[in-house]
């Protein structure tokens, strides 16, 4: 299953450590069935906001992945994620022409 949207978490306010009136937008999940034990992509993030001293507080973007009972987050800023954005965009259009020219060569073959 995959969702692609943006949607606020269900995690109470009061109950996140030290983070006051923050929501939590999921922006993807993906869950995979294996055979062993099933496995879970999400990525979620915390809006930009305005802290009490005034200045803007960046998005922040949190990637989890659930294995079973193991779970593990790893937290990156706008600017991480932008980046690693582009490197993904270059690795799939990489892919996808690879693909292509192997696909082309099948054709070709008698």
């Amino acid at each position: 299953m995959r969702e692609y949207f943006t949607s606020p978490s269900r995690e109470p306010a009061e109950e996140r450590r030290g983070r006051r009136s923050l929501d939590f937008e999921r922006v993807y999940r993906c869950m995979h069935k294996a055979v062993d034990q099933p496995s879970t992509l999400l990525i979620n993030m915390t809006p930009p906001f305005i802290n009490e001293k005034g200045f803007v507080e960046k998005a922040r973007f949190f990637i989890t992945i659930i294995r079973g009972e193991e779970k593990q987050t790893m937290m990156f800023n706008s600017s991480e994620i932008a980046d690693m954005i582009k490197r993904l965009e270059v690795a799939l259009w990489k892919a996808i022409e690879r693909e292509l020219e192997l696909e082309a060569k099948l054709s070709k073959q008698p």
